[in-house]
């Protein structure tokens, strides 16, 4: 049992690193390449696609919600609404958290001039429609239960990270550390890609609207996790570094 949960994490990275070319590969093949091997050897990433834990899933749908996102919001279509809504509902199925898509996919639709407000009421009751058909499959068809799960959750997040304190440079907080989140990327992400990170920012200062499907889930991601109680881990960071991988390989100057 434990082998094929495992395993089941295991192929959802391979999944994801084959999307992460694909986006990436939109600029070029070689670009599609660098994104797939920041990812294949990050060490966060090879760390974590092994663990039975939500992190590597979630990562996953939030990804192909955004991917599929941009997709439908510059090419508004019935096939790409049907996965946007398909991958939207899963993310919410994997992990609360990726209830933060809500707010990225309304910026990333306000940010397209083209799309109409039509459209996205349109889109918004399909996706709520099919989100409720595929939480209650997957909850067994029991009434509240996902509602539940929110409850348990605000009462874990009410006294810190479950009523324990979180530590931090030497400091124990029970209401956790804003600083916990930014520190923890700075210190076990690889050098090489906080460097390149920055290097992709200070490149494209003028130009960084056009990442904006990239730079929109890593920011409103990161901002959450600033404010959030629960400092137990880089693991929780894992959902914005594909996002981050596609960002370097398009964005770092030849």
């Amino acid at each position: 049992i434990l082998f094929l949960g495992r395993l089941a994490t295991m192929i959802l990275s391979l999944i994801l690193g084959w999307f992460i070319f694909q986006w990436a590969k939109e600029a070029s093949p070689l670009r599609g390449l660098l994104a797939l091997f920041l990812y294949a050897f990050d060490s966060a990433i090879l760390a974590h696609s092994r663990y039975i834990t939500t992190d590597v899933g979630v990562a996953l749908f939030m990804f192909l919600t955004i991917y599929y996102g941009k997709k439908y919001f510059q090419n508004p279509g019935r096939g790409t609404l049907l996965w946007l809504s398909l991958f939207f509902a899963l993310a919410q199925a994997s992990k609360f958290s990726a209830i933060l898509l809500m707010p990225m996919l309304f910026l990333l639709a306000y940010s397209e001039k083209k799309f109409s407000a039509k459209n996205f009421l349109k889109m918004t009751i399909f996706i709520f429609i099919v989100t409720v058909g595929v939480l209650e499959i997957l909850y067994f068809f029991k009434p509240g239960a996902y509602i539940t799960g929110w409850r348990l959750l605000f009462s874990s997040m009410s006294g810190g990270h479950g009523g324990f304190p979180s530590y931090l440079l030497g400091y124990t907080d029970k209401l956790g550390f804003r600083s916990y989140f930014p520190l923890a990327f700075l210190f076990k992400t690889s050098p090489v890609i906080v460097i390149l990170l920055f290097v992709g920012l200070l490149s494209n200062l003028k130009n960084l609207f056009k990442f904006r499907y990239l730079l929109v889930p890593i920011s409103v991601y990161m901002a959450f996790s600033i404010m959030s109680t629960l400092n137990i881990g880089i693991r929780h960071l894992i959902p914005l570094y594909p996002f981050l991988f596609v960002f370097i390989a398009q964005s770092v100057k030849n």
